[in-house]
């Protein structure tokens, strides 16, 4: 794949059920990351493995890739290094293992994948086409593809403070459970259901790692910045870090370790129980809407699927 350097959004459109590269070079051809994005949709309802990846040649760009995959059930990581934001709000996610530079908003995670703090922090077309998301009616579709090749620069037509909303604010983001072990998101964690973590660490890095122990919540960074590193559903949560940031629950915090909630309230952040910060219901039709209509776009690339030049092996899981 090459960048253009007077196209600011490239996408490759490419149907799960043939989404079996085994090999992908990225050329940036010197256009600096800020005057480009890159949105591969992976259109359709097979689920996918990436296994035993090379996606070096992606590494610097990390921010300005979106692997939208609106219909995917499931994803299967086993890589050493992924790169770019998975927005899968239909998928559950199983981890071999791994490590990821971006964001991963998803409807369930069980892993132990090192999440590092590389948001998404590309500008999103504004006129994206309109979709009908009512379930029961499912009518033939008549909507034009957008024409994605329009010439469009970072700030013209589009968004790029916080384009996924609220979820910009996070790591990672589930609708249903997030499950994991001896690892680490870089930035904060949104959870619906059950946030299960053992020897984890969570928001360390959304600063960088200068301050080993995080800020106070009325000072530094943090202070005028979002203030909760976890908002989940019910907390389960041992022999973990949690910095830079308070922690919200909605329904049951009968299995956070005790020191937990002392070390995030002697920071100066608010423990609560709370419904209202944030409305999960609600981001997961917005992140359904949205991955749906950047699924529509059109596809800007000439690529032959049988010779997409990327190290991946995306194989369908039975």
């Amino acid at each position: 794949m090459n960048i253009k350097e007077d196209k600011y959004v490239h996408v490759i459109n490419i149907e799960s059920s043939e989404f079996n590269p085994n090999s992908f070079i990225f050329n940036a051809n010197g256009v600096i990351p800020e005057k480009f994005v890159v949105i591969f949709n992976i259109i359709g309802d097979n689920s996918i493995s990436f296994s035993n990846c090379d996606f070096s040649s992606l590494n610097g760009y990390a921010d300005r890739i979106l692997w939208n995959m609106p219909d995917v059930p499931k994803i299967w990581l086993n890589v050493d290094k992924f790169y770019g934001s998975i927005l899968a709000p239909n998928a559950y996610v199983t981890v071999e293992k791994g490590s990821l530079q971006g964001q991963i908003i998803v409807k369930n995670f069980n892993g132990p994948l090192s999440i590092e703090w590389v948001p998404f922090e590309s500008c999103i077309p504004n006129d994206l086409p309109e979709i009908d998301l009512d379930p029961v009616v499912e009518p033939e579709s008549d909507i034009e593809p957008t024409n994605s090749d329009s010439e469009l620069e970072p700030g013209e037509q589009c968004s790029s403070d916080n384009p996924l909303g609220v979820v910009s604010n996070f790591g990672a983001f589930t609708f249903g459970d997030f499950t994991s072990s001896g690892s680490d998101v870089q930035g904060r964690v949104g959870c619906k259901g059950k946030l299960s973590v053992t020897g984890y660490s969570i928001n360390k890095e959304v600063y960088g790692s200068g301050k080993n122990n995080g800020f106070k919540c009325n000072e530094g960074p943090l202070k005028n910045d979002y203030q909760y590193a976890i908002v989940a559903g019910t907390l389960d949560i041992q022999n973990s870090g949690i910095y830079n940031g308070g922690i919200v629950y909605i329904d049951n915090d009968d299995k956070l370790a005790d020191n937990i909630k002392k070390d995030v309230t002697d920071n100066g952040c608010k423990y609560i129980k709370s419904f209202s910060i944030i409305d999960f219901d609600d981001e997961e039709r917005k992140m359904i809407e949205l991955s749906k209509k950047l699924g529509e776009l059109k596809d800007t690339e000439s690529v032959n699927i049988k010779k997409f030049i990327i190290i991946i092996i995306v194989n369908d899981i039975t």
